[in-house]
């Protein structure tokens, strides 16, 4: 069982508690620390948890779990290093790619995890790619959601195009050679990445309260054999086209953060290498630092 202290327990935050505490076989939740006082009296009493100082906090736990605000991962990371701690951050992981590279320099040295919330990895309609041998000529992701007073003010390319970069990039393994911004409104963004093998991303993130909006996640993968590969976030499905034929693959339905925070659990007790680690977060920030460029 591994002592896990919480930083950050709004919306996702207590998410992430009401999973930990069905994962209590593995974690142990040993507090939390906000700054809102009347939020943190209310999580208390509701969970039974206790409110910590944030060195304490940070010094007890074997792993800190960030969800706290963007502006905040980057010191919070930088103080659980220097106690040697494991650390689960949610996406984006820092504000910017400057600060990715620092946090990246200061772990070498350590034998700790530093894992990013790209909680898509875990979805079964992603999933199911592993069993598909394929080489994608172009992919089209949608990505659009609810206008919420929590993500109003953050920026579209971090909050959602973020997760499509993400699995591109497994997808792909390709650098950038260009970005083409198409529409740049704060809260519809379409763009495409040229990468240098050749490969043509679109990607599209939408934020509205339109009640003839659709909201989807999805993602489509022309191959170069001529198959197109569907994958359904939302629905957690995945199917393939050859020609007139549709095949629907079979996928159980999961809770992706509760198979997030297992898979956590397992590279530090197994000592695996964590795929979702910073190097997965640099490759990011090298694309959404290009893009918000564009959009500034």
């Amino acid at each position: 069982m591994l002592k896990i202290g919480i930083i950050g327990t709004g919306y996702f935050g207590e998410i992430h508690i009401k999973v930990l505490l069905k994962l209590k076989t593995i974690f142990k939740i040993i507090g939390f620390f906000d700054i809102n006082e009347q939020k943190s009296k209310e999580i208390s009493k509701k969970y039974n948890i206790p409110l910590l100082k944030l060195e304490k906090l940070i010094h007890e736990s074997e792993v800190v779990n960030i969800t706290s605000k963007t502006d905040t991962h980057f010191k919070l990371i930088k103080l659980a290093l220097k106690e040697k701690k494991h650390v689960f951050v949610e996406k984006p992981m820092c504000e910017t790619l400057n600060e990715i590279k620092i946090i990246k320099n200061l772990k070498k040295s350590l034998k700790v995890h530093v894992q990013i919330g790209f909680i898509e990895r875990f979805n079964p309609a992603f999933l199911n790619l592993s069993s598909i041998t394929f080489k994608a000529k172009k992919i089209k992701a949608i990505r659009s959601t609810s206008l919420l007073n929590r993500n109003k003010t953050n920026s579209i390319t971090q909050d959602l195009m973020i997760h499509d970069i993400d699995i591109i990039n497994t997808i792909i393994n390709s650098s950038p050679k260009k970005i083409n911004i198409f529409k740049k409104k704060k809260n519809n963004v379409r763009c495409n990445i040229i990468f240098q093998n050749g490969c043509v991303a679109e990607l599209i993130s939408k934020r509205t309260n339109a009640k003839n909006e659709k909201l989807e996640r999805k993602m489509t993968i022309q191959t170069e054999n001529g198959r197109e590969i569907l994958i359904d976030f939302s629905n957690q499905k995945t199917s393939i086209k050859t020609g007139d034929n549709i095949l629907s693959l079979k996928s159980k339905k999961i809770n992706q953060l509760e198979e997030e925070l297992k898979y956590l659990y397992e590279c530090i007790k197994k000592k695996k290498n964590n795929d979702i680690s910073l190097e997965a977060a640099e490759k990011c920030g090298v694309i959404t630092e290009k893009i918000e460029k564009q959009l500034s």
